[in-house]
């Protein structure tokens, strides 16, 4: 991730801007204050050096995680990482991609939608967010009791007009083109 990842947006709180990914999916995902209070304090505390080239664009670029401020952090350096910080908190070897399993999983459990469950994730369809949620009986049974309810509010209240996030003045619509560094 770039040095300048988090955004604000105004009246809709601060967003982390996530590169691409393998799928060539770009995506904003929200923030807490919690969050923000780490990424600040990464970047305050991180080792500063000139830019380096991007791995995808290779244009210079200012990276949140470096290594001594020369080089970015690649997978292997995550994984590795990740791995000790797992050793470290007495459990056992994990994944990015099975953190990535569990987030995915707590939000389905939380009751949170399919189309922001794969916003979120970065997915274009429905069956590749559903691989990674599975529902807890309760889940299932909290929302069952839930829709009946919600369907007759939505159905007795008029649309708010509500504006959506401006989310496309932060990331460009996919052109196809290579991003200006």
């Amino acid at each position: 991730m770039k040095l300048d990842c988090v955004h604000e947006v105004p009246g809709h709180g601060s967003w982390l801007k996530v590169p691409l990914g393998k799928l060539d999916t770009e995506r904003m995902v929200p923030l807490d204050e919690e969050i923000l209070e780490l990424i600040d304090h990464i970047t305050h505390t991180r080792s500063h050096g000139r830019p380096l080239p991007h791995p995808r664009y290779r244009c210079p670029a200012q990276f949140l995680f470096t290594h001594c401020g020369r080089v970015h952090l690649g997978q292997q350096t995550v994984r590795a990482e990740l791995d000790c910080a797992a050793g470290l908190a007495g459990i056992a070897h994990i994944t990015p991609h099975q953190l990535r399993h569990t987030y995915a999983t707590a939000l389905v459990n939380a009751g949170v939608s399919l189309q922001a469950l794969m916003a979120l994730l970065g997915h274009m369809s429905a069956e590749m967010s559903l691989r990674y949620g599975r529902l807890f009986e309760a889940t299932v049974r909290t929302e069952y009791e839930r829709a009946p309810d919600l369907a007759k509010q939505q159905a007795l209240t008029p649309p708010t007009g509500r504006a959506s996030l401006p989310l496309r003045d932060i990331t460009a619509e996919k052109t196809g083109r290579t991003p200006r560094c």
